[in-house]
Formats: C-alpha cells, structure tokens, sequence
C-alpha cells in the first residue's frame, strides 16, 4: 500500500499561493488535484472529534504530486470542501485537474466531495465548450467518479475481483474507439489472438465501470 502524506496547510497555501501569483517558469503547467476527505469527515464534510484523533483535514497522496512535478507541472490542491465560487477561482487558474484514487467508492464518500468533483466536471465542459481544453484525469476512484456523475449521478460501477490477471477481448466497438481504432487490423488480430487464453491483463481495482452501463458514460 502507498504511503499517504497528507499536505498540511502552512504546504498547501504555500503551493496555492506560489503557483496562482506566478511564481513558477511559464513552461510549467499547474494542475489542480481534488482532495480526498481524510479518516474522520462525516457525510458533510465535518471532521469529527475522535479520541487521539489528529485528523482534521483532507489529503493527496504524495505520488500523485511526484508523478506530476516528475512530469513538470505544478500541483494546486483544491479543498473537496470549497465554495463553488472558491472552486471556479482556482479552475481558472489550473491547466488541467486529477481526480485521484481513495479508500471509497463514489458516491460513498462523503458529499462535499462528489459535489465539488461534479462542479470540476461541468466547469471542464464549459471550458472545452468555449475551446478551451482544460484535461480532466481520474486514476482509480478519480475515473469511477468521473463515470457515475456522466451517468448524471448513478453508480455504474461494480464489484470486479482484483488482484489476478484477465484475457482482452475486443468488442465491435474497439475499431472505433479513441483507444484502439488507429491499431492497425493487423496488429489487433495478433494482440486479441495472443490474449484470448492467456491472462496478461492485471487488475488491481475492486470495482470497475460495468459494461452494461457503458452507454451512460459517453
């Protein structure tokens, strides 16, 4: 299991501050990364009082921010539990926003989180709407979030069991797809006849986007 950092606030208004004044080379692109609740939010976002409890806040888990300044961004944490108004500040500060993965399921989470991710969402549309193309990623939980709420709010996922390895069967739907449709005929019979009974593909998630929902989720 990843070590979890959490940023503390003295770290965060620090980064916050530095990257939405300017203080980084314009080459850098400044990525904005959702928060996840830490141990002790309650479905309102409210941090409980716990006996030897020190948690009060919300965090990134630190490989998210070194996969990301590796890559030569900038990281802006935006709080789960903002304002919209709060929210819409810093997305039009950010080139691009990661959801990442968490110990919930989507709609699990407590609600702040869910909301301020769905808010994320449409302001991405907007933008790309109005052409401009701010990148929204979700890794893990980030993806299945990203699903439930273009499916308008529904879980589409589901129990899928992890940890062991899965042959990859294409649909009809793969030449068309912005994944594989420019794998040359070829190159796909060879993959799908080398991966029918052999199991390459590993999976370590627990839930996934099931297939009978796929057309919520264009």
């Amino acid at each position: 299991m990843m070590p979890i950092v959490a940023l503390t606030l003295a770290l965060q208004l620090h980064t916050l501050e530095a990257s939405l004044h300017g203080i980084y080379t314009p080459n850098e692109p400044v990525i904005g990364v959702l928060t996840f609740p830490s141990e002790g939010a309650d479905e309102s976002g409210k941090h409980a009082k716990k006996r030897g409890s020190t948690s009060k806040s919300s965090y990134i888990e630190w490989a998210y921010v070194r996969w990301l300044e590796q890559s030569g961004a900038r990281v802006v944490p935006i709080y789960y539990n903002l304002a919209p108004k709060q929210v819409e500040a810093i997305f039009k500060k950010v080139n691009g926003v990661v959801f990442t993965g968490g110990p919930a399921k989507p709609l699990s989470a407590p609600a702040p989180y869910f909301k301020t991710a769905t808010h994320l969402y449409q302001l991405v549309k907007e933008a790309y709407a109005r052409k401009e193309i701010v990148p929204l990623w979700g890794t893990c939980l980030g993806i299945q979030t990203i699903s439930c709420i273009a499916a308008g709010g529904k879980d589409v996922t589901g129990n899928f069991p992890a940890f062991d390895s899965y042959s990859l069967n294409f649909t009809k739907e793969a030449a068309s797809s912005r994944l594989f449709g420019g794998l040359p005929e070829t190159s796909r019979r060879t993959f799908k006849a080398k991966c029918r009974h052999t199991g390459i593909i590993s999976v370590y998630h627990l839930r996934f986007l099931q297939q009978v929902h796929q057309n919520l989720c264009p």
